[in-house]
This record gives C-alpha cells, structure tokens and sequence, in this order.
C-alpha cells in the first residue's frame, strides 16, 4: 500500500500547480515590461549622433572659413543650428545687401555634396553666433538678425556656453578657432 501511495504522489508532484505558472507568468510580465523598453531605447544612440554630427559641422565650419577666405556663422537658436557665409567674403567695410554693418550672413552654407543648408537640431535657450574668420579666429555675439559687426575681442580661450541641452556644453578657444563639445 505504500508503494501505491508513493507512486500517486510521485505522478502529482510531475509539473507545476496552476498558482505557480501564474506566478512565474506574472514575474516574467513584470520583468519584460520594466527591461525590454530599456533594449530598445535608442535616446542614447540619437544623444551621440547630434553630438558627432555638432562636432563635424563646427569642424566644417572652421575649416571652410579659413580655406575659402570667407568670414562664416554658426547659429545657435531655440529652434536648432545652422551655418551661414557673409555675403560678399570681406570682414571690412561696409556689406553689401542694404547692411550699414561690415558682415551680412544671409547666404546659407550648403552641407558637403548636398544643395541644402547645413543645419541641425540641437537647441539653446538664448541665441549663440559664433563667428569663424578667415585668419582662424572665432568671436561671439548675441545679437539679432544678419547684419553685424565683429566683436573688439576673440572670445577668451576656455570660455564656456552652457544651456544648450542638459548634457551639453560648448568650450571656445578664440586664438584657434577650436570648439571642443563637452
């Protein structure tokens, strides 16, 4: 008799109740829904791309200002950035275009091989321009609209703009022309 008693038991024992799958189910739902969204969020793939892309077009924007001896802008705004040439290339004198002031940034810059404007979609909270001449030298100007006039100084070496996004930071060295993304 005891021998049967065993052998029902041991047939019993064989799989899971009914209470420990949903146990398992449910700790298996819980799991999923807090770690798969972390898998796929790609917000840190995307943080790195608007960075590498930031870096490479104020690289280009250095490099093309002094190879075509052009004074060039590079504009922060609450809407994003975008890269535009002075009118007429000089940083002297009056600009052309109804401007009283010597630099007039109303002709966009293309982006390499394309025919539209060189632009991206990091924001500030204020408006940034920074200026890259021709000789290598970068100024910084807050003010309005196209027409401007050069800045008495380059900007000073290790000069920060913050507030451009939370995790982002601009270091300015205005001997060079450098712009290092922090």
């Amino acid at each position: 008799m005891s021998e049967q008693r065993t052998t029902s038991r041991l047939k019993m024992e064989n799989g899971f109740s009914l209470v420990e799958l949903v146990v398992i189910v449910l700790l298996i739902s819980i799991l999923s829904a807090t770690t798969i969204p972390r898998l796929f969020n790609l917000s840190s793939f995307d943080n790195a791309s608007t960075r590498t892309q930031l870096i490479s077009a104020l690289t280009y924007t250095r490099n093309r200002a002094t190879t075509t001896q052009c004074t060039l802008e590079f504009r922060i705004t609450t809407t994003g950035w975008n890269v535009w040439q002075d009118d007429d290339c000089q940083s002297t004198g009056s600009s052309g275009a109804g401007c009283a002031a010597p630099l007039n940034f109303i002709t966009a810059v293309a982006a390499p091989g394309e025919a539209t404007q060189l632009m991206g979609t990091l924001t500030s909270t204020t408006l940034e321009r920074l200026i890259f001449t021709p000789t290598g030298r970068l100024y910084r100007s807050n003010t309005a609209g196209d027409c401007t006039s050069l800045p008495a100084n380059p900007v000073p070496s290790g000069t920060q703009i913050v507030g451009l996004t939370p995790a982002t930071t601009l270091r300015l060295d205005g001997a060079t022309g450098y712009v290092a993304v922090q």
